[in-house]
């Protein structure tokens, strides 16, 4: 009786040890898949959540450190407006400054200046940025080291912490809390790309009260239902003078287009084409070439002929080929007919490297 005992103690553990080996480990893809979800509802809350909060940004420099609030109000899905908070004194200095920056400059140069420094006294918001980015959690775990747990409370809010360090150069590491809740991103920390212990900025809400929360829609492509393109119209009705067909691959491309696409002649390490778009508009088509490293994303945008008004005021305002424009960098060059724009929010010397490597003919 007691060996049948001891045989069926032995089998009982063979099969939970079998058993235990089949289960898959949280540690890999149930957790990947989780870090995507929190990236995604990251996305969706910028365009569904509104708030209103006070924020703190600590820049940090060698000669001292300095504070910026600022006050926010988000009402998705446009609505968003961020005000410094300044003491009287400092509100007088401002004024004082702008005015003695204005006082030689030609009218239509001054006129540009005010914009600037109207958006500068608006305040620029690191968090909102960071929930602009379209994040691939295999890619971005190719080309980052990852942390990813429970974090600290930020502002009486529970939140997730992610810690994202480049394994290239040329790219800035991060730290982020998000709330647990809503998918608000209530802290973030950037670091130098050359030192990666070395905070740039902490940015941080000190106070956040939440609204109403609104639905949301994603914007669809659909199927040519010859071609089997994603297209998609711009949205103003029938009759509309543009529409944009998207591909995942170059491979995908009509023959007609492969023949007159450039693509650059060298990425950066971890970078991969993400999808091309192809939009007509009158007489001018352009070539939108999208590139990721999971987390950083660029634009290649090719443009044969006149360029639209809009951007030849922009290209004509950059100087040597390289002008700012929120958060992003534009890099334009010109190959024989045809314009080059490279667009993202990446260090100048990245996007030029990828600008340097387009075939000059």
């Amino acid at each position: 009786m007691h060996k049948i005992f001891n045989k069926i103690v032995l089998l009982s553990t063979i099969v939970l040890f079998m058993t235990d080996l089949s289960a898959e480990p949280y540690s890999e893809r149930s957790q990947q898949e989780d870090l995507q979800a929190v990236f995604d509802k990251i996305r969706v809350a910028k365009r569904t959540v509104s708030y209103e909060g006070e924020i703190s940004m600590v820049i940090k420099r060698e000669r001292g450190d300095r504070t910026i609030k600022k006050k926010i109000t988000a009402k998705p899905p446009r609505d968003f407006n961020e005000e410094l908070i300044l003491t009287e004194d400092e509100k007088k200095r401002l004024e004082e400054f702008r005015k003695k920056r204005t006082s030689d400059m030609p009218e239509s140069r001054r006129r540009r200046y005010e914009r600037m420094s109207d958006r500068f006294r608006r305040g620029g918001n690191s968090l909102n940025s960071f929930a602009n980015t379209r994040v691939d959690v295999d890619l971005l775990q190719q080309n980052y080291n990852i942390i990813f747990q429970t974090g600290e409370e930020i502002a009486g809010r529970q939140t997730y912490y992610i810690s994202i360090k480049p394994k290239y150069e040329m790219r800035f590491g991060n730290e982020i809390w998000i709330d647990k809740e809503t998918g608000i991103v209530l802290k973030r920390i950037g670091y130098q790309p050359q030192e990666l212990t070395k905070p740039v900025f902490i940015e941080e809400f000190t106070k956040i009260d939440y609204g109403e929360i609104i639905e949301h829609t994603e914007r669809r492509y659909r199927r040519d239902s010859s071609t089997g393109d994603r297209e998609r119209h711009s949205g103003r009705g029938r009759g509309s003078r543009f529409n944009t067909r998207e591909f995942e691959s170059i491979d995908e491309l009509p023959e007609r287009l492969k023949d007159n696409i450039v693509v650059p002649g060298q990425l950066p390490g971890g970078f991969v084409l993400d999808k091309l778009r192809i939009t007509r508009e009158k007489e001018h088509v352009t070539i939108h070439q999208i590139y990721t490293d999971g987390l950083i994303m660029f634009s290649v945008f090719q443009m044969r002929g006149r360029l639209p008004e809009q951007l030849r005021e922009a290209v004509s305002e950059s100087r040597h080929g390289q002008r700012r424009q929120g958060g992003r960098i534009m890099l334009h060059k010109k190959v024989d007919n045809d314009h080059f724009i490279i667009v993202g929010e990446a260090l100048p010397s990245l996007l030029r490297s990828v600008l340097d490597s387009i075939p000059e003919n």
